[in-house]
């Protein structure tokens, strides 16, 4: 239901979003089976969701959280965590955590990664959805595509 929920904030007039893909940890893990997605299953309506932003003359308003760049193909540039954060958060006890090293310490790579254009950027998978669902649906994207290919697409190039 992810383009149909998009479209009815889009007609309440919110129109910058981040999809959040869950992570497998907790009562999420114990639950996959039944209430999770793979990223395969889910890649679909990602895409439908973002050809509905698109539609509206928003294409660069959504992101998505935990989904590797080759879930989604031509608009890689909407995965988070491709470039780094350069963020360090300081909690009200001194205790200071940087983000990229903690966003990125139980993330994994598939085998299909040392091929991918995305290998040096793409920091891969949360281990725990590998444990859950495996890699199956995970291949390299050959070429770095971002806004310039998607641009060729709808230009008709």
């Amino acid at each position: 239901r992810l383009p149909e929920m998009t479209r009815a904030f889009l007609e309440r007039g919110i129109t910058n979003f981040v999809v959040i893909y869950p992570v497998y940890i907790g009562s999420m893990a114990s639950n996959a089976k039944k209430i999770g997605v793979s990223l395969p299953a889910a890649g679909k309506y990602f895409m439908k969701t973002v050809l509905t932003m698109e539609n509206a003359g928003l294409p660069d308003e959504i992101l998505f959280l935990n989904v590797p760049p080759c879930f989604l193909r031509g608009r890689e540039n909407l995965a988070i965590g491709l470039d780094q954060f350069n963020t360090v958060v300081t909690d009200p006890d001194g205790k200071t955590t940087d983000l990229d090293l903690s966003a990125n310490a139980a993330r994994v790579h598939s085998p299909a990664c040392r091929e991918c254009s995305y290998a040096d950027r793409c920091k891969g998978v949360d281990g725990n959805y590998v444990r859950v669902w495996g890699f199956k649906g995970f291949a390299p994207i050959r070429r770095a595509a971002g806004r310039g290919y998607r641009r060729n697409i709808l230009l008709g190039q």
